[in-house]
């Protein structure tokens, strides 16, 4: 099929996605579970096939597989992501209560989440954004975050598309930046409030405060140690100061 026109991608897209909602409508099925990508791998609905994009897609990954057996999605750039664009067309093809465009979401939003997969899948929707379909973004944006908990990016034009294909491939291998180890947080305010105690011991630096921390671990097991084993990480003389300071008989 040639889907080097962009109206005929519209329409060829329009289409389908019709059909696919009357086909959602009647069937309840469990719909075939997505194949395990290997890293670097995109599956591509076979509409896309001739497009100008998929040479700059390609650029970033190692193999593009084209399908038809999903007609409602249109990448999985990953092993945790699934992508469905809506076109112009598409957006326009709607009706005013978004019942269309909320079969397909369905349709996505089942597919990510069933039992055959141990992680779920995202879901990512592409609204393409312009004057056309502007007056409808509001309403198909929360029908898409608020209904089924997706994520909703507009697009203003197709050659976006390659480098966020990329990002979503890419973000399954790197470390999120912003996300936060509860665990190692808490270990570390932990860690900072003994060593504040450790310092107020007379004689005992931040130096030999995080020696006597890394090698016993904890508050509780400086204070069990022995002097001979306080001497050899701080020294005799410190080692009989910190044992002084820490002793329950003095302290509690």
């Amino acid at each position: 099929m040639n889907v080097d026109s962009c109206d005929d991608f519209k329409l060829s897209q329009s289409s389908t996605s019709t059909a696919a909602g009357s086909s959602a409508a009647t069937n309840t099925s469990t719909q075939p579970d997505l194949p395990k990508l290997p890293f670097g791998h995109c599956l591509v609905n076979v509409r896309w096939r001739n497009h100008e994009i998929i040479p700059e897609i390609q650029k970033s990954f190692t193999s593009l597989m084209y399908t038809d057996d999903y007609d409602f999605i249109d990448f999985h750039p990953s092993s945790q992501h699934i992508v469905a664009v809506l076109s112009e067309a598409e957006v326009l093809c709607n009706n005013d209560e978004n019942q269309n465009i909320r079969r397909k979401f369905a349709r996505i939003y089942k597919l990510s989440h069933q039992n055959a997969r141990a992680q779920p899948l995202h879901g990512v929707i592409l609204f393409h954004f312009t004057e056309i379909t502007e007056p409808f973004f509001q309403s198909v944006q929360s029908l898409c975050v608020l209904d089924f908990s997706m994520t909703f990016v507009p697009l203003n034009s197709y050659e976006s598309l390659p480098p966020l294909l990329s990002t979503l491939k890419d973000s399954t291998k790197t470390k999120n930046p912003f996300k936060m180890d509860r665990a190692s947080t808490a270990a570390r305010c932990t860690n900072k409030d003994v060593l504040i105690v450790l310092m107020a011991i007379p004689g005992v630096g931040e130096k030999q405060a995080r020696k006597l921390l890394e090698k016993f671990g904890s508050l509780r097991d400086i204070a069990a140690a022995s002097q001979a084993e306080l001497s050899a990480v701080v020294g005799d003389r410190l080692a009989s100061g910190v044992a002084d300071f820490l002793d329950r008989k003095n302290t509690v």
